[in-house]
């Protein structure tokens, strides 16, 4: 096979290279198949191929390796991916009907499956083991020989040995049920084709070119070793002067071995920061000194600073395609959705707890509504005023109350009458009915819809409508990451439709928890343009390209490598008893792409945070060890670190003279303790609070502060003892117990 593999230089493009042997070898261009490890490459290549042919043309067939398998599975049988959350709720399904009761042994207790939103996390961790014991081909004697371990017992929890004690039989009931329902998650769609490859033909490519693979899982092992003894197939790798254990692995198998290849090493420099604020300046400081931004990445393993990144490098760059994703958790659509379900979760008895309700009716998104198409201003008056009432803040027969009736805010008199005036003096005049009708449909939208929920279909149907109102008449569009959250749960819906969970009756409280353990883990995707301007992307989303300029943020110990040392289920002496040592495994495949990006560009800026418990990244030290050693000298890196100029002003006490008006408002005033210890404190404090009289917005609180306790005896000793003023006072004895009763 030798003659079918070919080694490429980190320096040069995997993807020109790939490009150029198409067009020597291959005149027609459909009839070829390319995979490649993830999606991203092929845009480039296709992007390639039209500068070589300067013309219309049909592309070759390329897949990413996961859209090849289930390409070549579907040849052999019909079958389907499973949607969202459909393979947790499958497992969940076969080990409830099977029980899985072994004697007096219970692989789950009754607690675990006692509703689905219970066992998730169960399910997430099993089905995350099922599948890499299906990818890696491990058979189920080798699984046995774990039970047993387990019957002794791994340092773990009890519940943990239960589950490894009856491995092998969870996987073959979840292989049953997905043989049943025609649903292969993604390592048995792996091991089923890996098994099923030797009775498949390709009669429809000329030749089938793999490319940009590093490390080769044993069912792809088995697929591609198939292919190349069968059919006219090619295989591409990027190699240099480094050593890879899992690569030399992989083409053992294959009958090659691995070149060692001189890679010059790029002009690198490495520059520290203090947080993640600084490390941002710090690569708008790189952007700086590179000319062109087309061949040019930014590579951001750690997703949590992109949002600092990109406000930095957004005053500099115009275009720029940001691969990663962001959080769920920090768009303000989400906490919408968060406070709704707060809001119904603590109803009782059909009475909404008014804290929770008026966090609902004050989102901003809520409170912003053109309700029948008047401008958002007569919402936020009704929201606030609203919000007035129920604080007691003027009289009415709901101020005060710790529980509410929605249905009697909307009949509330004095509510319609304050409304009316207060729209009347500041916007157009609102009629009373119109006020009423605003208030029962915000209720409606954002409480009343919700009420009966019961399914994921009646979330669909309630989120749905609300966010088509977001979208028509709310500010949803004004905030592009709302705007990108709503385009998501559009696509989630329509994903778990399909599914056999979509209709199952769970309740209220169950699906609201589904949502939220479904979720809360997702990333919100940037979709850009990945052929034009600067790219922003994860380590992993550069395998297979080539780029000049490489500017690698958060290259830190813990996050480059990012390394997952302890598994919530399964201990690291199972796996390694399999022959999957996964720790080594993933800093190898890291430090491969890495090194890969970093030795092939011409240009490196390395980032990273330095002081405290920081320290650059084990990836970077070996990079340094390796130019210390070319140039015989411990100074050959140009290192930097980010600083801040502060300037600092001495200003002079300066006396403001009081004029007249100051004057009399002064003399009016009445000086308390607390507001001469709030003068000497801060006297710009004092004129917001005693002058302008600003006070702290009231809020409704579960729980009595120390302020509310220091009011109510103030007032409570003041009406206590004014009625004595000026009178003498005879203590008798039934004086005294009246007094202190």
């Amino acid at each position: 096979m030798q003659e079918k593999i070919f080694f490429i230089s980190y320096k040069d493009s995997l993807v020109e290279k790939t490009a150029e042997f198409i067009f020597s070898r291959f005149k027609t261009l459909e009839k070829v198949c390319v995979v490649f490890p993830g999606k991203r490459p092929s845009l480039f290549l296709k992007r390639e191929l039209a500068r070589a042919e300067k013309k219309s043309f049909i592309p070759p067939v390329i897949f990413s390796i996961d859209e090849f398998v289930q390409y070549l599975l579907g040849k052999e049988q019909n079958f389907r991916k499973p949607y969202f959350l459909e393979e947790q709720y499958l497992l969940y399904e076969a080990v409830k009907e099977k029980g899985l009761s072994l004697g007096k042994d219970f692989v789950f207790r009754q607690e675990d499956l006692q509703n689905f939103s219970s066992f998730m996390p169960w399910a997430k961790e099993v089905m995350a083991f099922i599948n890499h014991l299906d990818i890696e081909a491990v058979s189920s004697e080798k699984l046995q020989e774990v039970e047993k371990q387990a019957g002794i017992g791994f340092e773990a929890a009890e519940k943990v040995n239960r589950v490894l004690r009856n491995i092998s039989l969870i996987r073959s009931i979840m292989h049953e049920r997905m043989e049943e329902k025609q649903v292969f998650c993604r390592g048995y769609m792996y091991r089923k084709a890996a098994e099923a490859v030797r009775n498949i033909s390709l009669p429809e490519f000329d030749a089938v070119i793999f490319a940009g693979f590093f490390y080769l899982n044993r069912c792809e092992l088995a697929i591609i070793k198939h292919i190349f003894n069968k059919y006219n197939a090619f295989m591409f790798f990027q190699a240099g002067d480094d050593k890879w254990s899992l690569l030399s692995k992989a083409l053992k198998e294959l009958g090659a071995e691995l070149p060692k290849i001189e890679v010059s090493l790029p002009d690198i420099k490495c520059w520290a920061g203090f947080d993640k604020h600084s490390q941002a300046c710090l690569a708008k400081e790189a952007l700086k000194e590179i000319s062109s931004y087309s061949d040019t990445v930014i590579v951001v393993p750690d997703k949590d600073n992109l949002v600092p990144l990109v406000s930095e490098i957004s005053s500099l760059v115009r275009e720029f395609n940001v691969s990663l994703g962001y959080s769920l958790t920090r768009c303000s659509l989400w906490e919408l959705f968060l406070n709704i379900m707060k809001a119904q979760e603590n109803r009782n008895k059909g009475l909404y707890y008014v804290q929770d309700y008026l966090r609902v009716l004050l989102h901003p998104l809520a409170k912003n509504f053109k309700y029948f198409g008047r401008e958002p201003l007569v919402s936020r008056i009704i929201a606030h005023k609203t919000e007035e009432m129920l604080l007691g803040m003027f009289e009415s027969s709901l101020g005060g109350s710790l529980f509410v009736d929605i249905s009697l805010i909307e009949k509330e008199s004095i509510l319609l009458e304050e409304c009316t005036a207060v729209l009347a003096r500041v916007a157009k005049a609102v009629p009373r009915k119109d006020v009423k009708a605003i208030l029962e449909t915000a209720h409606k939208m954002f409480f009343k819809r919700w009420e009966n929920i019961s399914s994921l279909r009646d979330l669909k149907e309630t989120v749905l409508p609300l966010l088509d109102g977001l979208s028509e008449s709310g500010h949803l569009c004004l905030f592009p990451l709302n705007g990108k959250l709503a385009s998501f749960l559009y696509d989630f819906f329509e994903d778990i439709e399909k599914s056999s969970i979509f209709e199952y009756e769970f309740g209220r409280q169950e699906v609201f928890k589904i949502f939220r353990q479904a979720l809360e883990p997702e990333t919100v995707p940037f979709k850009g343009t990945p052929l034009k301007g600067l790219q922003v992307l994860g380590l992993f989303e550069t395998r297979g390209l080539n780029f000049k300029n490489v500017v690698i943020v958060d290259a830190n110990e813990s996050v480059l490598p990012k390394l997952k040392a302890v598994d919530p289920l399964i201990p690291r002496q199972i796996l390694v008893s399999l022959g999957i040592n996964r720790l080594e495994m993933e800093e190898e495949i890291q430090r491969y792409h890495f090194l890969r990006l970093v030795k092939g560009a011409e240009k490196v800026f390395l980032i990273y945070i330095e002081g405290g418990e920081n320290s650059r990244s084990r990836f970077v030290e070996y990079l340094i060890w390796q130019m210390e050693k070319r140039t015989r000298s411990i100074k050959s890196l140009e290192e930097k670190r980010a600083r801040f100029k502060t300037v600092v002003f001495k200003s002079q006490p300066s006396f403001i003279e009081k004029t007249a008006a100051a004057l009399d408002v002064l003399e009016r005033l009445e000086f308390s303790p607390t507001s001469l210890d709030t003068y000497l404190y801060c006297p710009l404090r004092f004129y917001f609070r005693y002058v302008l009289g600003l006070k702290e917005k009231e809020n409704i609180s579960g729980e009595v502060d120390g302020g509310d306790v220091g009011v109510f005896i103030h007032k409570l000793l003041e009406d206590t003892f004014k009625k004595f003023l000026g009178k003498n006072i005879n203590i008798t004895n039934a004086f005294r117990n009246k007094f202190f009763e």
